[in-house]
């Protein structure tokens, strides 16, 4: 497998995996590590520079991001997940746990994110998977 560093002083070491064309790494924000996957074409710069920075774009707005799609999640999530834990889509939306930031660095037109939450307790090993732009906000909601 052949792999490339790119070091960033916002987010910090970055591997570029030449064989699965993704851009992964991790960051830490407020205490938690998150993960982070990003694919590009590696034929392209660009989708590696589109990555990087739509990377950076997303994380300068973690703060304000973060609550807004997890109440997204809680009020996206199963109604039977809802009924069996008896918590509202607030409570569970508290309970969310932010786990890896993906975005993809071949699309152009908006700043583009997946956010994966989850919450052992809650959902055992299943994540939240929440997608979007910061220029439509969240757009999609899926289990997985």
């Amino acid at each position: 497998m052949r792999t490339f560093e790119i070091n960033d002083e916002i987010l910090g070491d970055l591997e570029l995996d030449a064989e699965s064309s993704v851009l992964n790494g991790s960051i830490e924000k407020a205490g938690k590590v998150i993960g982070i996957v990003s694919e590009v074409d590696l034929t392209k710069q660009s989708t590696i520079d589109r990555a990087v920075d739509t990377t950076k774009a997303v994380f300068s707005k973690l703060e304000e991001l973060v609550p807004a799609l997890s109440l997204y999640a809680g009020e996206n999530i199963p109604e039977e997940i809802k009924a069996a834990s008896g918590l509202s889509a607030e409570q569970i939306a508290d309970l969310l746990e932010l786990k890896v930031f993906g975005s993809d660095g071949r699309v152009s037109d908006e700043t583009t994110y997946t956010f994966y939450f989850g919450n052992e307790e809650l959902l055992d090993d299943v994540l939240i998977e929440v997608s979007g732009s910061l220029e439509k906000g969240p757009k999609g909601c899926e289990i997985g």
